[in-house]
């Protein structure tokens, strides 16, 4: 990256590179929808951007100028997840991560996310992998209650042979006994508040 006079890095320029960044994915995110239209649906969020302010951010004349708030509130307007409009073109487009950095925007969105080990509390991609894996775990123990309720239902039987059901409460459980160890890990204990037994000759 070019340096300026005092021989520093133009940090100017890369801030409103990221703001450059943010609008053009905003505005290809919404497609044929006008900057009155992301306006209004910023307002019934609850933090009204005025149409104004998006079309600058469309032609890229904003300068350095966009706040988390604005960040937030126009990728929930869009139904899209903010870091997919600070570093779109996943996963090998470039991006400038902080001033002189250039990486892939993949390699970006994990910083961003905490999941990069660089720089990173050494256990927060631990507590990333597993409260994903508590989540997935949560999923598939209400799908599979779920069935089975229905199954019952129908007076159909469920038994080992038939339906191997697995124990997702004990595995729910290890994942948070784990959790439980990482420092700043701050979460409820599930509670599984759907059929865990059934009439007998049903389980």
């Amino acid at each position: 990256m070019a340096k300026d006079e005092s021989g520093e890095a133009p940090v100017r320029t890369w801030a409103a590179e990221i703001v450059r960044r943010v609008g053009g994915a905003a505005k290809a995110a919404r497609a044929n929808g006008s900057a009155r239209w992301l306006s209004e649906r910023t307002e019934e969020l609850g933090y009204r951007i005025s149409p104004t302010v998006i079309a600058k951010l469309d032609s890229g004349h904003r300068g350095e100028v966009l706040s988390v708030a604005e960040l937030l509130i126009i990728a929930a307007a869009l139904e899209v997840p903010p870091v997919t409009l600070l570093y779109p073109n996943l996963p090998d487009g470039e991006v400038e991560r902080t001033p002189g950095k250039v990486e892939t925007a993949l390699s970006a969105v994990r910083w961003f996310a905490g999941e990069d080990d660089t720089g990173s509390p050494e256990y927060l991609p631990r507590l990333l992998h597993l409260s994903r894996e508590r989540e997935g775990m949560i999923r598939s123990a209400k799908r599979q209650e779920q069935t089975l309720a229905r199954m019952a239902a129908r007076g159909e039987p469920i038994d080992g042979k038939s339906w191997p059901r697995i124990d997702y409460v004990s595995h729910i459980r290890q994942i948070e006994r784990m959790m439980r160890e990482i420092p700043g890990a701050t979460f409820d204990e599930f509670e599984f508040n759907f059929p865990l037994s059934y009439p007998r000759g049903h389980a």
